[in-house]
């Protein structure tokens, strides 16, 4: 793209520093570079999009239109001394409001992956973007328009959360520059190696930039927490595990510390101590090549061995070092995770949270989004349940793309609808008909299910009093019909038998009057 010309100038904004700390106050920090808009998506492209990712709709609702920027901006290096640049995607509703803005973190790529090439992962921001939320997307440290000489520090907290800090800062710049207007909402969210990001980012956040940012509400998704304990223990043991993943890891930290090995032969034995240096070279990775199906194989033994053996190993030093866990989160927290995830142990999760608990965090929780889920399978159950969680506490925002066969409100008028029941062919013997009242704030936020995840009977009720229902679907995460029932009637809560479903994802629809909601839960 043509920002990329763009990183080239920036070099000269590099300013030298003594120290990491130094940096980390650097004023230029989140200054914009450069920006452009990359592309604009009305509705049948978000539409052809969904399908394209066979997401359906009904998970989902298109409100808003959205553009998409690239950025490239000023943040500190992973070495930490001096600044360096980093890139990333913004995605922005088109409309007047002001949104809250949602930090999406992405899992491991490789380099020549990059969010702002739009990699696999930047559609994430489609959903939550149309959602009513301002989305930054960050390629993280190492990619896109980082200079090539500087890898990724993979795993590496500190430059995460540096980067992505800086990251938001950065999108509220771009806000400004293009008249859009951020509220003062922020939520933090990402997959696999985003879940270490975002908790990360979150820890940095609380404990150095509390006073100007406000989180809303985090949702760490099937992270290595415990990266010293739980996940190093998974990938040094003596069975099939990612080769891949542990290279990345080492040669990472080597970048980083500087002290992992003099030369690659004191860790790895031949031929990976010059293949596993050239494979995660940035300026000419060398890919084709084959790695053992069992990590610890690439190791040299007595290196092996030293680590299991002394505590303080600079390997073991430098895992210790990015574990993210070993805190008291303030802003409501929720961990979701699979326990048949192949790559990042779910025990992570666990870990984290009874930590969390022992270190008096009050508003924190670990969440199963099914049982039976791989690392691959759990990603879009784990992002979609987390959207859901955060629309609890989203803010009002106004005027969305309305389906022709709906209603259009206006909610910056009044909060609720107040249904005329004389003139719209409602049952009116019972008094409850009368002047029904609906608060429509939050499409997602005013129907609760118990209990979720569900076992054989399902019971939905309305927070805030009782409302007319015309129609209740359950549907399946492909959108199809598992069961359906007309009603037309008030009611505060309904009991629905599902002991005749699978053990799955699913999702209740409830049509009132020209709305449907839809609220995802779990047959467990």
């Amino acid at each position: 793209m043509l920002i990329r010309l763009l990183s080239l100038l920036s070099l000269c904004f590099v300013c030298v520093l003594p120290s990491f700390s130094q940096a980390s106050m650097n004023p230029l920090r989140g200054e914009l570079i450069a920006y452009t808009k990359v592309d604009s998506l009305d509705e049948p492209a978000i539409r052809a999009l969904y399908q394209s990712y066979g997401l359906p709709e009904l998970i989902a609702p298109i409100t808003y239109e959205l553009e998409v920027y690239e950025l490239i901006y000023h943040t500190p290096a992973a070495t930490g001394d001096s600044l360096t640049v980093a890139s990333g995607l913004v995605i922005v509703p088109m409309d007047t409001c002001d949104f809250p803005i949602l930090n999406y973190n992405h899992g491991t790529y490789f380099y020549g992956d990059e969010i702002t090439d739009f990699g696999f992962e930047w559609f994430v921001g489609v959903p939550l973007g149309t959602g009513g939320y301002i989305v930054a997307l960050p390629d993280y440290l190492g990619f896109g328009a980082t200079p090539v000489d500087l890898p990724h520090p993979y795993i590496h907290a500190e430059s995460e959360a540096s980067s992505t800090i800086d990251m938001i800062r950065a999108t509220r710049n771009l806000c400004d520059s293009i008249q859009r207007r951020a509220n003062d909402q922020l939520f933090l969210l990402g997959y696999s190696q985003g879940g270490h990001v975002t908790m990360a980012t979150h820890k940095k956040i609380e404990e150095n930039f509390s006073q100007e940012f406000q989180v809303t509400a985090v949702a760490p998704c099937s992270g290595p927490y415990d990266v010293a304990n739980t996940s190093a223990t998974a990938f040094l043991a003596d069975e099939p595990t990612s080769s891949f993943l542990l290279g990345y890891v080492m040669t990472s930290y080597q970048f980083v510390y500087g002290n992992l090995w003099n030369q690659p032969i004191e860790a790895f034995r031949p031929p990976y101590d010059v293949i596993i240096p050239n494979y995660f070279d940035r300026s000419n990775p060398q890919t084709n090549v084959v790695l053992p199906d069992t990590a610890n194989r690439m190791l040299q033994p007595t290196y092996l061995q030293a680590i299991a053996a002394d505590t303080a190993h600079p390997v073991r030093r430098a895992l210790q070092a990015n574990d993210v866990y070993d805190w008291a989160p303030s802003a409501p927290t929720r961990m979701y995770y699979c326990e048949a995830d192949d790559l990042v142990p779910y025990q992570n999760a666990i870990v984290a949270l009874n930590t969390f608990q022992q270190n008096g965090a009050a508003n924190v929780s670990a969440v199963s989004v099914n049982p039976t889920l791989d690392h691959t399978g759990c990603f879009f159950p784990a992002i979609l349940f987390a959207n859901q969680w955060f629309q609890t506490f989203q803010g009002i925002c106004i005027q969305p793309i309305v389906p022709q066969d709906t209603v259009q409100i206006d909610t910056s008028v009044v909060d609720t609808i107040v249904i005329d029941t004389t003139s719209s062919g409602m049952d009116t013997t019972s008094n409850d008909t009368i002047n029904t009242q609906i608060d429509v704030r939050f499409a997602n936020q005013e129907i609760v299910i118990l209990p979720n995840p569900v076992n054989d009977f399902l019971t939905f009720q309305f927070k805030n009093g009782k409302a007319w229902i015309e129609e209740v679907k359950i549907l399946d995460i492909q959108g199809r019909v598992k069961w359906e029932k007309k009603l037309h009637t008030v009611l505060k809560d309904y009991q629905i038998e599902v002991s005749h479903l699978p053990i799955g994802n699913y999702v209740l629809s409830v049509k009132m009057k020209g709305l449907t909601y839809f609220k995802m839960w779990q047959k467990g």
